[in-house]
């Protein structure tokens, strides 16, 4: 992205990028078109995928100042968020989510890490703040709970 663009007019791209439109601030490749011989391109901070992830961390890399170029692999953005229309999950109880998400991977017989577990509900847990940034007067609705209801504590989860 060689041109500046505000927060609002960045979160509207991607928007129409996960509703399934083109997102016109993206620049892609064609399916199996050759690699560049030569890049030129420099940039601060590089995001590959431009879903809610990828949006998210070049949104917050270019409020706080860097040059930010971002890699999108599919003919428009969205990924995994645009799948799942946009909805993400937002755990409205830290140490009840946090014990939901063990006892998800002691379900599914995984391996789990307490440290990054935290780490994800502490920042997960912003994630309406910082929606609720970008556009004031969007609406956060909330339409159910973590995906395994019989799980206890799914309710510690918003969706």
């Amino acid at each position: 992205m060689s041109k500046l663009i505000s927060k609002r007019s960045f979160l509207k791209g991607f928007a129409a990028a996960a509703a399934g439109a083109a997102a016109a601030p993206l620049v892609h490749a064609k399916p199996g078109a050759p690699l560049p011989q030569k890049w030129d391109r420099e940039a601060d901070v590089v995001i590959l995928g431009y879903g809610g992830a990828g949006a998210s961390a070049a949104i917050t890399a270019k409020d706080a100042g860097a040059d930010v170029v971002i890699f999108e692999k599919c003919p428009q953005g969205g990924g995994n968020t645009a799948v799942s229309s946009g909805g993400m999950m937002i755990p409205n109880n830290r140490e009840r989510a946090i014990e939901y998400l063990r006892k998800t991977y002691d379900f599914a017989n995984s391996e789990k890490y307490d440290e990054l577990l935290t780490a994800f509900v502490d920042e997960a847990m912003k994630s309406k703040d910082f929606l609720l940034s970008l556009a004031p007067d969007q609406k956060v609705y909330i339409y159910g709970h973590a995906g395994f209801q019989s799980i206890p504590e799914s309710d510690a989860i918003d969706k």
